[in-house]
């Protein structure tokens, strides 16, 4: 549901992952590229933001009608999940990519 939603907005999921090789193509050197993510369980304050998110984001689908037909079973366990404190979920990844110009 969230990735089908996003991607008809234009989101590239792997966009991050190609970083270095934007820097490469730019001809940048000392390339490095670090990406980070942390382990929270659910209902954790990150854990509770996501699933208040996850609501915004099927509002927003239902209101242009783009959610797919098992979108609100998908919902339903994505929310469970983020409040179910005997789960672990993964944040979000934080890529960060840097580079130097040629001298």
């Amino acid at each position: 549901m969230i990735g089908e939603w996003f991607a008809a907005r234009g989101y590239d999921p792997f966009f991050g992952r190609k970083l270095a090789a934007l820097f490469d193509r730019c001809r940048l050197q000392n390339i490095r590229h670090q990406v980070t993510a942390n382990v929270v369980n659910g209902a954790s304050p990150w854990a509770r933001w996501w699933a208040d998110t996850l609501d915004a984001i099927r509002g927003w689908g239902m209101a242009d009608e783009t959610l797919p037909g098992s979108a609100e079973q998908d919902h339903q366990a994505l929310i469970a999940a983020c409040l179910d404190p005997s789960v672990w979920l993964m944040s979000e990844l934080l890529h960060a990519c840097r580079g130097q110009r040629p001298s």
